[in-house]
């Protein structure tokens, strides 16, 4: 729920609009935990971007290298219960609601892969 009170009052409108799409196909939804797979395949056919798994942070030359390949490193893994609020290191939950709404934006991910090269 906190999620969704901020997510109108802090998200751009194409933001919104994709988190919308993404739950109304239940890749992103209270019941269960998203596929990673099935979330890349999708970005893809928004976008062309996919998600590429990691186990952990990468260098920042390896990441924007992926980046120009329309690759978002992505650890698949979601953090422990003992970080439920914050976790050092992004996971699979950081991944499918911040990022992946936004992979969906083709302009977003043409900057990204813009950036990455």
């Amino acid at each position: 729920t906190a999620r969704k009170n901020c997510e109108n009052k802090n998200a751009c409108e194409e933001h919104v609009e994709k988190f919308t799409k993404l739950k109304g196909k239940n890749f992103i939804c209270g019941e269960k935990i998203p596929s990673f797979t099935e979330l890349s395949k999708h970005i893809k056919e928004e976008s062309g971007f996919q998600l590429w798994p990691v186990k952990g942070l990468i260098a920042s030359r390896d990441f924007f290298a992926t980046l120009a390949f329309k690759y978002l490193p992505a650890v698949p893994h979601i953090r422990h219960k003992d970080y439920a609020r914050h976790s050092p290191e992004p996971d699979f939950c950081y991944v499918a609601l911040g990022h992946v709404p936004l992979l969906c934006i083709r302009e977003y991910a043409d900057l990204l892969q813009h950036l990455g090269q």
